[in-house]
């Protein structure tokens, strides 16, 4: 008796480990112990748990994140939402060709499942924070984009290649120095596959109380074929610097407004670097813009014919009225001309179009007037009407933020994109097609809307499609950069 009481004191002292339950595998025959239950797992098989691991019966498919190494069950699509986020979805039937993200503009099926045919859904195209995109379609296929990313005191410019479905191609390159305080940036298409980039310049070291107008020129991978160089200096610079390249004529011309003397300057350039025509009033014409209260440039300069380019610039003081003037490769101008109207203008915007054998300049702006606030419009065409695109608002939400482009996808006809948004946030993308008959806009329509939080809305067109991006609050990370393609009007 003895014996037996020591063996079982030595027994008690020794710590058997308990059975580890989480995560062992089960069956109907193979139950788990109470609190555990036994969860099936997509990928086969069943585990004992007290939680909802992802991927299993207990765990909602819809939204759970998803990729090749981790499918969705066959009920669902992977459907994708930014660069590096997709997410399973049920709302794609099975009969329709199902695209992550809808680049299919021929078969009238919504092939992304997000309730509209030939649009796309809105992803991130760069993550946050990122600001202040500008980008173009290049001809290879695909995007092109420079974008400002915030770091302290610091923010960098950086190029961003895209292919045709907004994936990634290839890392990011940093354009401006990391001295620099780099905004405002404008991508502008060049020859042989190469952009130009112009940006402010607000932090350099050497420049002082300055802001710089910068130029640099850029291939199709990033790389630098010229390095930055300044094409202006002041401190009283304001807004974007606009720019053009015109084939014809071989040259850039580039424009931005120095205020408080609310005067515009230019000069032009070649893509080497090489200076035409150095800083200049802009028009160069004496008293071509006097009595000016106000001086708002169009954010797009555009290309005119073989003579050079247009531009175009809303006034306040002696003049009620948007402009716009035809000037050649040194800024000396050619013709200026009233756009006409009335109302209280304001967000004029411009671009440029070649349908067939002839080219046309188009304008658009905002204008508040009897209570209501319309995007109106002109070609420059002979006996060219005054247009309005897409109704009237009230003047609570007047369009504050536009952006404008023009494409010639046929030879039939070409379309007029407008991105705007409103005072109050809301925001519309118009598409309408340009008919060579009387070159204004037919069959506008409200195509898509932004986010509530959209603002620098950009635009991209080719390759059949048109390609809007902006920017977005993305919370304490920051301000991001989301898109959405569109095929084109039929």
């Amino acid at each position: 008796m003895r014996r037996r009481a020591g063996l079982l004191l030595i027994l008690a002292g020794c710590a058997v480990p308990p059975l580890t339950i989480e995560g062992r595998q089960c069956a109907t025959d193979d139950p788990c112990p109470e609190p555990y239950r036994c969860v099936a797992l997509e990928s086969g098989g069943s585990l004992c748990t007290t939680g909802c691991p992802e991927q299993s019966s207990c765990a909602p498919t819809e939204g759970r994140s998803c990729s090749s190494a981790s499918p969705c069950p066959p009920s669902h699509r992977c459907v994708r939402l930014g660069p590096t986020a997709s997410a399973c979805s049920s709302a794609c039937p099975a009969n329709v060709p199902f695209e992550p993200l809808e680049l299919n503009c021929t078969d009238a099926l919504d092939n992304d499942c997000d309730g509209r045919v030939g649009s796309s859904r809105d992803v991130v195209l760069i993550e946050a924070p990122a600001e202040q995109p500008s980008w173009a379609w290049v001809s290879d296929g695909g995007y092109a984009a420079v974008y400002v990313r915030p770091q302290g005191t610091h923010p960098r410019l950086h190029f961003q290649r895209f292919d045709p479905a907004l994936v990634p191609a290839g890392g990011s390159v940093a354009v401006s120095e990391s001295t620099s305080a780099a905004s405002e940036p404008l991508l502008i298409p060049l020859p042989g596959q190469t952009f130009g980039v112009l940006w402010l310049d607000k932090g350099a070291p050497d420049a002082g109380a300055l802001t710089r107008v910068m130029f640099a020129r850029v291939d199709a991978a990033g790389s630098t074929v010229l390095s930055p160089r300044v094409l202006g200096a002041s401190s009283a610079i304001r807004g974007r610097p606009r720019g053009a390249w015109s084939n014809p004529v071989g040259a850039l011309l580039v424009l931005w407004i120095e205020e408080p003397a609310r005067a515009a300057f230019s000069v032009s350039l070649l893509p080497d670097g090489t200076i035409l025509r150095p800083r200049a009033a802009f028009p160069r014409a004496t008293g071509a813009l006097t009595g000016l209260t106000q001086l708002d440039l169009t954010d797009r300069v555009a290309t005119n014919y073989d003579a050079g380019f247009a531009a175009g610039w809303m006034e306040q003081g002696d003049s009620a009225s948007p402009w716009f003037l035809f000037v050649d490769r040194d800024a000396d101008p050619l013709v200026r001309v009233s756009m006409g109207g009335s109302g209280q203008r304001s967000n004029l915007r411009a671009g440029n179009s070649l349908v067939k054998n002839f080219e046309r300049t188009f304008f658009v702006w905002s204008e508040s007037t009897a209570g209501q606030s319309t995007l109106t419009g002109r070609s420059t065409s002979a006996g060219a009407n005054l247009f309005t695109l897409a109704g009237s608002l009230a003047v609570a939400n007047v369009y504050q933020d536009l952006e404008l482009a023009i494409s010639s996808d046929s030879t039939v006809f070409n379309y007029l994109d407008v991105a705007a948004i409103t005072a109050d946030g809301a925001a519309r993308i118009i598409v309408s097609k340009l008919f060579p008959g009387n070159n204004e806009p037919s069959n506008s329509r409200v195509q898509a809307q932004f986010k509530a939080d959209a603002r620098a809305p950009v635009i991209a067109i080719g390759g059949g499609r048109h390609a809007f991006a902006y920017q977005v609050d993305a919370g304490p990370s920051g301000l991001q950069i989301r898109a959405q393609l569109h095929c084109n009007p039929q």
